[in-house]
């Protein structure tokens, strides 16, 4: 039952995540499409203090809030079935993952070899140490090299206009 309990907490968790970034979104885009459209006809002197004219821009920055509020809604929907599908597919995953786990426990191998094949292999370090005089010209010396220098010393380089 651990696992179910698990997955009850995730699910929630990630369900409040996902309304409270979708909750910011209708704020700042759909009422702020609104908001921008009524203050643009503000700043701007559009808006009269005739009655036809803050009728025009309040049923303009609704339409546009509309139009906005639709496009939220349909990515709500969309993200919030995204979710339950993610979540159901992680919950099937976790359930025979813990089947798989209960035969591996029946079922003991030697995997030092398959463990000794999956270790990254981090380079290979060669040094020569050359005390002959005459083998002197055979080993070069360290160079010290940063992007910029390199970038400047190109002769087409955008710093040298």
């Amino acid at each position: 039952m651990p696992i179910t309990i698990a997955t009850t907490t995730t699910t929630s968790t990630t369900r409040i995540d996902l309304c409270r970034e979708f909750l910011a979104k209708l704020v700042l885009e759909v009422f702020g499409a609104g908001g921008a459209v009524w203050g643009f006809s503000d700043v701007c002197g559009f808006r009269t203090e005739a009655v036809e004219s803050l009728r025009f821009w309040r049923r303009l920055a609704l339409a546009i809030a509309a139009v906005f509020g639709a496009r939220w809604f349909l990515q709500f929907k969309r993200a919030w079935m995204n979710l339950n599908l993610d979540l159901a597919v992680h919950c099937r995953n976790n359930q025979l993952h813990a089947s798989n786990e209960k035969d591996n426990e029946n079922e003991k191998k030697d995997n030092s070899f398959r463990e000794m094949c999956m270790l990254p292999i981090t380079g290979i370090q060669c040094r020569i140490n050359n005390s002959n005089k005459e083998d002197s010209f055979l080993t070069v010396e360290d160079e010290s090299s940063d992007e910029s220098t390199a970038l400047s010393s190109f002769p087409l380089s955008p710093t040298m206009y």
